[in-house]
């Protein structure tokens, strides 16, 4: 409620009582004002406990993120913010990072090529020699398997052709 606002009354409205009878009134302070907890790094099913905990109601939406699936990775408002009990406060849940389109690496140094596809891509990166003619110098990448363009998902496996 409101902060003023009469809640309840000892008497009641329309009953008679003595002049200078006390009457106890309950008035409103306003709501209840929580400090919103950081549930970000805690799985969905901890994040809304802690937050109904708080007193807060939860709308949870999910996206793709480098955060670990079923992992919040963003909440508004952000912790630490004043707000009202019974506020919602929106979490994001990862769905784990989504498909990407491998880059071209050939002509590239192979070992910055696997780092790159190791690291930004989370690709399970192997390298063969290669048996082909390749126009490209010795310790660059000739050819990729699968080609640039092709839809990849963390956990792919990924071959680079080099000359060695």
């Amino acid at each position: 409620e409101e902060a003023g606002i009469v809640l309840s009354q000892s008497a009641e409205a329309g009953e008679q009582v003595a002049r200078g009878t006390a009457v106890d009134l309950v008035v409103s302070s306003g709501p209840e004002i929580v400090v919103v907890p950081s549930v970000i790094g805690l799985s969905e099913e901890d994040a809304v406990a802690n937050l109904r905990q708080a007193n807060l109601r939860v709308d949870v939406q999910s996206d793709q993120n480098e955060a670990p699936e079923g992992q919040v990775f963003a909440q508004d408002p952000g912790a630490g913010s004043e707000v009202s009990a019974g506020d919602v406060v929106t979490i994001t849940v990862s769905e784990g990072p989504g498909e990407a389109e491998m880059p071209n690496v050939v002509g590239q140094d192979a070992d910055d090529a696997e780092t790159v596809l190791e690291d930004e891509y989370g690709l399970d990166v192997s390298r063969e020699t290669e048996t082909e003619p390749c126009a490209q110098p010795p310790g660059t990448v000739c050819r990729q398997d699968p080609e640039a363009g092709t839809p990849v998902s963390p956990g792919d496996s990924v071959t680079l052709y080099v000359l060695e």
